[in-house]
């Protein structure tokens, strides 16, 4: 079963869930493992995006207080 997402996975979960597909579990199995397998990269992702965003508020806030 080919895997199709929206989203721009990186190249190593890609792989992953390539991987997956070629094993010989149950379906159940391998939607649960890629379940988690995007879930972590979801996770990981959310937390880079909101570390960058802190610090473009931290940085703002640094210039108005200069202002």
């Amino acid at each position: 079963m080919p895997t199709r997402t929206s989203l721009s996975l990186p190249e190593d979960v890609k792989k992953r869930l390539q991987v997956l597909d070629g094993d010989g579990a149950t379906e159940e199995d391998h939607v649960k493992e890629k379940l988690k397998l995007v879930q972590k990269f979801l996770h990981v992702d959310a937390h880079d995006q909101l570390t960058s965003l802190e610090e473009s508020m931290k940085n703002s806030e640094i210039t108005m207080v200069v202002y």
